[in-house]
């Protein structure tokens, strides 16, 4: 999607994904998805 977005700590991450877990998703440690992000990434290259 090619977007930047510029995070100002401190970042909440486990409380963030309750959140989004609460709207139906699927709770994840924000390390597992930044490792899926990068090996999407490197697949694209």
């Amino acid at each position: 999607m090619k977007i930047s977005v510029k995070m100002i700590g401190p970042i909440l991450e486990d409380e963030g994904m309750h959140t989004f877990e609460y709207w139906g998703g699927e709770y994840r440690p924000l390390e597992e998805l930044i490792r899926e992000m990068d090996e999407i990434k490197n697949k694209s290259k």
